[in-house]
């Protein structure tokens, strides 16, 4: 193989089938089986299908057939799912529109497809925009009475024919329906079935929004392939105890999520001491670049028996193109590529002139095959663009995807960025031109510009740079709350920056990399802060600031005025649970986004009383002073001293740069993060009180530099993994600090990885996450010649174990033993 491209398994397929045809098929093979789970009810394969037949005859009165786009504007429900088949069995093409967008957002969709017809109950019709079609009401259980079921709607639909118009970021300010045919999605539902394995024993969750091209994935495959459908409730926390306990209780098997929250759900796992619910057998990720060191935090959290597979594919691909799952052996070294194509679709790697580009070397991926969209609707000059001709396939077309990849020596494609400014934040694809227009229109904006900014390895957040009109005032709050009226939350940037002016490369265009760093949000708020006055306050301002980042924050402060995004949102109630015993839902936030307001919910709600308890502020302490350890601490002391040799209960984190590393640099990094957290400068000892730690006032830092430049690229996976097993394995001295050390390996062809190994009584995974994000944002400062501008740290671990004990006192203890011998 020497040019970059690649097709998928040809494979035989229904191609002149519907997917109203296959979901028809399944419904008199297993009539009796589950086909829907959600918290209004349950339905069989047959109950789903007669209630959508009823349905879809209304639809078919209402001139619903070929190419007829429908509207479905229901939340996540029964009826939803009613709706979706309706309009299948109806022959037309769904258009699913989230309740949660704004209605300027959704008047923007509405405007552009036009749908003659409209599908929702009459507990939501009031969040419509204005709508001049047909709006067809469908009762809570599905539809109304229309009396007995009869035989299905004739029906006219081809498997040329539109099945779903999905809407995506526009460029130009507006966004694009992506249309999708029967026989993209017919392929599609047949490829991943079989890549899957799904079955009928199978519960497959519903998480991502419906207006998302991947609750496609989640739904139909399943319903092919004779599977449960299982809805997510809105209000459940998707982090946390609760979260896992009602994956156990529904016993789902296959998870389809956004890498984002994926990477966030690891990090949850870890900190709550939790593996993988022992239901799940299959969880696939995809929305954007998955991290190699979540996969292998995931590995030793159960992940280990569990398939994981990275998907990517975009909307006009007909949701997935290629996929990746890793081979048990050797062990994956880095971070996961995005795989091969599927069934029936081809990968090639074009240079800036059409041509192919050799193995290895960088290109802009184009993908042919069957999945391929017929367009975008209404847009024919967009369509033109994206949609080229296939010069190897007369008549077939390829879509231009501008994601620059290279094909590696196995096959596998890797993903190497965008040759432009899309993005993708917690999977969604997302046109920075389409906020920035959008923040144009506001009349105290003279010019703006938005950038994702990944200044923590896994999380991107997107900024809004934004030059102000002479003597108007554009306060960062009125400018959120402008976008949050006119854009889905996931457009709504993060952080804003008021700046003099944007930076320009020479030839004129904005210079990205020179826009500054945010500050500090509360700096975009006015008035005067008022510091917690209450336990429960401090307790979720405590949740608040390690989420946020955020040292101090005012009771009145609001949580997304703050930058707080749906995911925070969802670890903030998690934590709040955990905490007060409070059962809330996500909604809480958003009906309660500040301190005050949250506290005052929470408060009558709360399983047991946390007023006793002290706040958590820096103790004045001596370099010599006994801390004693904490209670995790403890149980992982007794498994250090017992282990033979002790001090081997170790933690590796890794990060690659793509650049190489310098390593001067990269020892000052380290050598100011020493000087930073105690825990790095942290040694322990025992005496006839009992096993204690001490804070050193300065720790050497360990670095050592490891040249793999020579080894062969078919030897560098497996060299690297035993490289760096050594250094995970090497037990450390517990009574001599630091617990910590670091190695960098220098690779071929130029880039590096360095490896922090930490000892488990300073480190867990979720703090050496934390680690390594401070660690490259200081050695990215240095490296420039600037001092690392790292948040202050309010409390030091030796702080929280001396408040832990001052909490948790003997009669304290006595309680939860005796609560816990009487539920146990």
């Amino acid at each position: 193989m020497t040019t970059s491209r690649v097709a998928g398994p040809q494979v035989s397929f229904p191609e002149q089938a519907t997917l109203a045809d296959l979901l028809e098929a399944q419904s008199t093979a297993t009539p009796d089986a589950v086909a829907l789970i959600g918290d209004d009810g349950q339905l069989t394969y047959g109950e789903l299908h007669d209630r959508a037949e009823r349905l879809a005859h209304r639809l078919r009165h209402h001139g619903v057939g070929p190419d007829v786009v429908v509207a479905v504007f229901l939340d996540r429900s029964v009826a939803l799912a009613v709706g979706l088949l309706a309009v299948q069995l109806a022959g037309g093409a769904c258009l699913a529109l989230d309740p949660s967008y704004p209605a300027t957002r959704l008047a923007l969709v509405l405007d552009d497809a036009t749908p003659p017809v409209l599908l929702t109950r009459q507990g939501q019709a009031q969040g419509l925009p204005a709508y001049g079609g047909h709006v067809v009401l469908v009762d809570a259980d599905g539809t109304a009475d229309d009396g007995p079921a009869h035989a299905a709607p004739a029906r006219t639909t081809g498997a040329q024919h539109l099945a779903y118009v999905i809407y995506t970021s526009g460029s130009t300010g507006a966004p694009k329906g992506v249309m999708l045919t029967h026989r993209g999605l017919v392929n599609h539902s047949v490829a991943v079935s079989r890549l899957y394995e799904l079955a009928p024993g199978d519960r497959v969750l519903q998480f991502c929004s419906i207006a998302f091209d991947a609750s496609i994935e989640e739904i139909f495959p399943t319903w092919t392939s004779g599977a449960s459908l299982a809805l997510r409730p809105d209000d459940l926390p998707v982090l946390g105890r609760p979260w896992l306990e009602w994956l156990r209780r529904m016993k789902i098997t296959v998870l389809n999520l956004p890498t984002a929250y994926w990477h966030e759900w690891v990090r949850d796992l870890e900190a709550l001491g939790e593996r993988v619910p022992d239901c799940v057998r299959l969880v696939i990720v995809g929305g954007e670049k998955a991290l190699g060191s979540a996969y292998r935090s995931w590995l030793e959290l159960g992940g280990r028996r569990v398939r994981w597979c990275n998907a990517y594919g975009p909307a006009e691909a007909t949701v997935v193109a290629t996929i990746y799952e890793p081979p048990g052996s050797p062990p994956l070294v880095g971070d996961p590529p995005i795989g091969m194509p599927i069934a029936n679709a081809t990968a090639r790697i074009l240079d800036e002139r059409g041509g192919d580009v050799p193995v290895g070397d960088v290109g802009d991926l184009h993908i042919g095959g069957v999945g391929i969209a017929r367009g975008y609707l209404n847009r024919p000059d967009l369509t033109a663009e994206r949609f080229v001709p296939d010069p190897e396939n007369p008549g077939a077309l390829l879509y231009r995807t501008g994601d620059l990849v290279r094909l590696l020596d196995d096959g596998n494609l890797e993903f190497a960025g965008r040759a432009d400014e899309q993005v993708k934040i917690r999977g969604f694809r997302i046109e920075c031109h389409e906020i920035e227009r959008t923040l144009d229109q506001h009349p105290a904006v003279a010019e703006a510009t938005v950038v994702a900014r990944e200044d923590e390895p896994g999380r991107r957040r997107l900024v809004a740079y934004v030059v102000t009109a002479d003597d108007v005032e554009a306060a960062p709050v009125r400018l959120r709350r402008f976008l949050a009226e006119r854009l889905p939350p996931y457009m709504v940037p993060s952080a804003f920056v008021r700046v003099s002016g944007l930076p320009l490369t020479p030839n004129g265009k904005v210079d990205r990399a020179a826009l500054p760093p945010p500050g500090d949000p509360r700096d975009e708020l006015t008035g005067d802060r008022i510091a917690p006055r209450t336990t429960a306050e401090q307790t979720i301002a405590e949740v608040w600031s390690r989420i946020l980042g955020i040292d101090v924050i005012g009771v009145d402060d609001d949580f997304f005025e703050l930058g707080g995004h749906s995911l925070q949102a969802a670890q903030v109630v998690a934590d709040v649970r955990q905490a007060f015993g409070a059962e809330i839902g996500v909604r809480a936030l958003f009906e309660a986004p500040t301190i005050a307001r949250l506290a005052a919910l929470v408060a009558p709600l709360r399983g047991h009383d946390h007023d006793h308890r002290p706040p958590l502020v820096a103790q004045r302490r001596d370099a010599a002073m006994r801390i004693p350890l904490t209670l995790s601490q403890q149980q992982m002391w007794q498994l250090e001293t017992s282990a033979d040799p002790p001090g081997l209960f170790n933690v590796t984190a890794q990060h690659r740069f793509a650049g190489g590393v310098d390593e001067a640099t990269l020892r000052q990094a380290l050598e100011h993060l020493a000087s930073r957290h105690e825990t790095m400068r942290t040694s322990f000892h025992t005496d006839a009180g009992g096993p204690y730690q001490r804070v050193e006032h300065q720790a050497r830092v360990d670095l050592e530099s490891c040249d793999l430049t020579g080894v062969a690229l078919g030897q560098l996976d497996e060299e690297l993994h035993r490289q760096v097993g050594e250094q995970d394995a090497a037990p450390f001295d517990l009574a001599r600090a630091p617990l910590s050390r670091s190695r960098s390996y220098r690779f071929a062809d130029g880039s590096a990885m360095v490896a922090v190994t930490f000892d488990h009584l300073v480190c867990d995974g979720t703090s050496a996450y934390i680690f390594l994000s401070e660690l490259v944002a200081a050695y990215e400062a240095l490296a420039a010649g600037s001092k690392p501008t790292l948040r202050s740290l309010p409390v030091q671990y030796a702080d929280f174990a001396l408040w832990q004990l001052s909490w948790l006192g003997e009669d304290l203890l006595e309680a939860q033993l005796e609560y816990w011998k009487r539920t146990l």
